[in-house]
This record gives structure tokens, sequence and C-alpha cells, in this order.
């Protein structure tokens, strides 16, 4: 009977999606039960529609995680369309401070520059991360350092720029990060990275509601 409940159920993912969406863009947080409701709108959807067993609670289950995904995507695209304040924020906070602080940096990576398996320890103690241990750093934190912030360390230690050359270099490091998030991998990149313990609780629990309610007039 899963054909049957699929109309309803994808009907009510929408709607789901729809209403994470709004309440995340709105109130300027993801609220994580709302994937609840959204596994309750893709297992009453599903229902409505004469959906019934086994096969349709599976089938329930798969229409709330792309729901709920749904929802978080369609959040961070709309956040992400006028991001002009946000970049001019981070451009006023670009100190005298940082760019002193990004100079020691520099001299010191100029040391370990060739030395790959001094990264991890360099990217702890200069606090290019939250973890406090190597153990702890995540397997793309080293590559993302490698790829991104070592040349601009390299840049400054070759260059020696003044403030307002650094000021502008990381001006136009900022509009690429913007740009780059902008796009359809920037923005589910963004989406993973946002995942919390408790996020993937609650997701748990929407997918876990909608399998329970699609399953409801099995014999």
């Amino acid at each position: 009977m899963a054909a049957k409940g699929l109309i309803g159920a994808l009907i009510g993912g929408v709607i789901g999606a729809v209403i994470w969406a709004a309440v995340a863009f709105f109130a300027h947080v993801e609220i994580s039960w709302v994937a609840i409701g959204v596994g309750a709108l893709v297992g009453f959807g599903s229902l409505a529609t004469g959906g019934k067993g086994h096969a349709n609670g599976l089938m329930c289950g798969g229409v709330a995680v792309a729901a709920i995904f749904g929802g978080k995507f369609g959040a961070l695209t709309m956040d992400l369309r006028d991001t002009s304040e946000l970049r001019d924020a981070w451009v006023a906070e670009l100190s005298t401070h940082d760019y002193e602080e990004e100079l020691e940096d520099a001299r010191d990576f100029a040391d370990i520059r060739s030395d790959l398996a001094a990264y991890p320890s360099f990217i702890i103690e200069h606090r290019y991360t939250d973890a406090v241990t190597t153990r702890e750093l995540e397997s793309g934190e080293v590559d993302d350092f490698r790829r991104y912030t070592a040349p601009h360390l390299i840049w400054i230690d070759e260059s020696q720029p003044t403030f307002e050359e650094w000021k502008v270099r990381k001006t136009e490091s900022i509009d690429e990060f913007l740009d780059s998030a902008r796009t359809t991998s920037g923005i589910w990149e963004l989406v993973k990275e946002g995942l919390g313990f408790i996020d993937i609780l609650f997701f748990f629990f929407g997918v876990l509601t909608a399998w329970k309610i699609g399953l409801a007039g099995e014999d």
C-alpha cells in the first residue's frame, strides 16, 4: 500500500519542509523538535491517501528524511539571499589586533611550512579550531587549513602587507566565502556542519514518527 500513500506523504513532506524553513527563517533559529511535526505530517498525509503497512512506514521514513533536510536547506537558502549586512559586519570586525595576530601566525607557520606532520599542532596552538588535542581534530580540518589558511599565511609572510593591504585581502576572502556559501554545494556543506547531537536526536525522532504513523492500519 506504499504507492497509495506516496502522494499524501509527499504533500505532508512539502508542507513540513516549508514550515521548518519558515520557522527557522523568521525565528532566526532552527528548532529541532519541529522535525517531529514534519514526521507527523508525512505519516498522516500518507494515511489520508490510503497508505498502510510496513512498506508504507519505510516510505514515510524516507520522505521524512528528505523533508527535514529540505527544510534545513530552504532555511539556509533564504538566509543567504542577501548577505550584505553579514559581509559588512565581518569587514567591520577586522582590526589591527587581528592583523598583528596573523602576522605572528605567518612567521610561526613559515618555520613548519614544509612539515605537514606539524600542521595539526599548529592549527591547535594558533586556535584555528575548537579542538584542544590533535586527536579531536576532524578529518577535514587539516585539509581545509592546507587549502584556505596556509596560502593566506604564506602570502602574509612573503608580502608583509600593510594593515590596509591585509584588510583588502581579507575582504576579498569574505566575498569569496559568501559567494561559495550561496551555491547548492555550499549550502549542503553548511547543513552538514550545523548538525549537532540534538539535531540528530530529533531527526531520528522525526523519522521514527513518520515510520510509526505510516505503519497504522496494518492488519
